[in-house]
């Protein structure tokens, strides 16, 4: 006597061929639409199925999210899902049918994934922060979410990097909503950080909360801390107080070619994509909420614009004084006291910063980046970048995840 727990797997295993023989494939989604990013990739695997008229999605009530898990294990041809937890990921593998991730999931997983490259979110962030003249860096992660551990281990590299002070903050981001921006989770945080301090959280909810409590005990944003976050969540972003700078992640663009690896996997073309991909992050999106310039001293703001405005030009200390009302001395002090070193350091850095942008987003030899980045030759530039750096331009580039991963899709 065969029993049920037998059909069933025998059923299992014939459902992907008959599926494909009839031309249909039902797809699962298990994604948050809580969230902007869960809502966006859903909108790119919608965008998928209109060119593919074979997939079909079983509804859960007026959503085509979150079906039970009795319904995938009957219906469902593929999973597309937010796995983050060592349970979800093996749960999601129970069902013997072709998966695929949206997120980086717990360490060593080894389920598909189509996810955003986080490493490059937490060099984005430390990066503006650092450019608004923040001199102490803290990051709101949660050390157990996988997205979240990566933005934090790039955040923590430019920062060190950059020879600056890092802290992480530890922050739960699985409870509910209310309970994530409860203003009783940065009493202490927001009380203690020294002025000057810039704090970016993993997402913009996290970042929500902070603000709201940093405005009730009078610390000031952005003059005192300087605030962004990540997902560009325009309504949030947008009702915070001061408004919150963040991060676009492009979240269709994932769900898209999500839907894509997972039909490929369905049909078992399993050579035709990497079933490991990361995205880039889309722009940054500077609000309030980090404008230290607005907050500066009138000739300190003006003259660290007109740094940031000739950042690939060849200028010296002199030209910023000749463009300031102030004497040098009296600039030079505002910028100790604000920034932390002097106006030739400042230029420098401004400098590096833009070769450093350059070796990430473009294939121009060393030399060429020195021609457009005010270093007047090659070697100029090497002995700049190895003081800043320790190590070469061209090893800087090689190791950095932003180049590895263009180049890597570029293939």
């Amino acid at each position: 006597m065969v029993s049920f727990d037998m059909k069933k797997r025998k059923l299992k295993n014939l459902r992907q061929p008959l599926l494909s023989k009839f031309g249909v494939s039902t797809i699962a989604l298990w994604i948050g639409l809580d969230t902007l990013y869960g809502r966006a990739a859903l909108s790119g695997i919608l965008s998928y199925m209109k060119r593919n008229p074979g997939w079909s999605i079983p509804m859960n009530g007026i959503e085509p999210v979150n079906q039970s898990s009795e319904t995938v294990s009957r219906l469902a041809t593929g999973l597309i899902g937010q796995f983050y937890t060592e349970a979800e990921v093996s749960q999601a593998l129970s069902f013997g049918i072709p998966v695929v991730n949206l997120t980086e999931g717990p360490s060593g997983c080894n389920l598909p994934t189509i996810c955003l490259d986080n490493v490059a979110v937490g060099r984005t962030a430390a990066k503006h922060l650092v450019e608004v003249g923040c001199r102490f860096l803290y990051c709101l992660h949660d050390p157990k979410m996988g997205y979240s551990r990566k933005r934090w281990e790039g955040f923590q590299a430019f920062a060190m990097e950059e020879g600056l002070d890092v802290t992480a903050i530890p922050q739960d981001l699985s409870k509910p909503l209310a309970a994530i921006i409860d203003k009783r989770n940065f009493q202490e945080i927001a009380r203690h950080l020294p002025s000057g301090s810039g704090v970016f959280g993993v997402n913009d909810t996290v970042v929500f909360g902070f603000m709201r409590h940093c405005v009730d005990i009078g610390r000031s944003i952005p003059s005192e801390i300087a605030v962004m976050g990540c997902n560009d969540d325009d309504v949030l972003c947008q009702l915070a107080s001061p408004s919150i700078t963040s991060i676009q992640v492009l979240g269709h663009d994932i769900g898209f070619k999500a839907a894509e690896l997972l039909d490929t996997l369905i049909g078992r073309r399993l050579a035709e994509l990497p079933h490991r991909q990361k995205v880039l992050p889309g722009r940054l999106i500077s609000r309030e909420s980090s404008d230290r310039l607005a907050t500066l001293d009138p000739n300190l703001a003006q003259a660290l614009r007109f740094i940031r405005e000739h950042a690939t030009q060849p200028i010296y200390a002199s030209d910023v004084v000749e463009a300031n009302k102030l004497r040098r001395r009296a600039l030079e002090n505002l910028f100790k006291q604000h920034v932390g070193h002097g106006i030739y350091e400042e230029i420098r850095l401004s400098h590096l910063r833009s070769v450093e942008d350059l070796l990430e987003n473009s294939d121009l030899t060393i030399a060429q980046i020195a021609t457009q980045t005010g270093f007047v030759t090659a070697p100029s530039l090497e002995r700049a970048f190895m003081k800043k750096n320790a190590c070469t331009a061209s090893a800087w580039r090689q190791s950095n995840p932003k180049y590895i991963n263009r180049i890597r899709c570029a293939k």
